[in-house]
């Protein structure tokens, strides 16, 4: 596990970001031992995590945790200790949505293919909405969450959001509008289709 942070703030001899990215270095070479290599799956993600922590304490600026969080720990094949690094990036994301939010929605589609936790994944992506919901940030990151309410089965509460999305006039583009129209025509049928049953 890694010393206390004010220990490492103290070595850091004024440069908390220098050695966070230092760090950064030093436990991605962890795996790989005198005379051996260790998968993914052998290492202890609790004790990853708290190195990621740790880097992210000494520079807020730091996406590396988050990117070695999603593409290097994360391509184990361990639903737990992927959802653990996935949990990391949700835990941390709301520090700083503005700047964070790229690494929620990877952390939404990693749920979604990769740990095929489809009701995760919209739990995820509505913290991402919710936390972003004034930030200038891509519409398509903000409507994760409806079409994933759709793929859970909840298509008229999509439709609803949906519908509401696109009469409050916050889409500009007429492709993205055209787009969403044509899913709420899409979902407006399955639900004529259930009632008709």
């Amino acid at each position: 596990m890694p010393p206390k942070y004010e220990l490492l703030q103290a070595l850091s001899l004024g440069s908390p970001a220098w050695l966070s990215r230092a760090l950064a270095l030093w436990l991605q070479s962890q795996d790989v031992q005198p005379g051996k290599t260790l998968s993914l799956n052998e290492l202890d993600y609790d004790t990853i995590r708290a190195w990621l922590e740790v880097q992210l304490k000494l520079d807020k600026n730091n996406h590396y945790p988050f990117m070695a969080a999603l593409h290097y720990y994360g391509n184990v094949r361990n639903p737990q200790k992927l959802r653990k690094m996935i949990v990391f990036v949700e835990q941390n994301f709301t520090e700083k949505p503005e700047a964070y939010w790229r690494w929620m929605a990877e952390a939404v589609i990693k749920a979604k293919y990769q740990l095929k936790d489809t009701e995760f994944a919209y739990e995820l992506a509505v913290t991402l909405a919710e936390a972003t919901y004034d930030l200038n940030v891509p519409n398509w990151a903000q409507q994760m969450h409806i079409f994933l309410l759709e793929e859970i089965g909840e298509v008229e509460a999509a439709a609803l959001l949906l519908g509401a999305l696109l009469s409050s006039g916050s889409i500009s583009k007429e492709e993205e509008i055209r787009f969403l129209q044509d899913r709420l025509r899409r979902m407006q049928a399955q639900i004529d289709e259930k009632s008709s049953h």
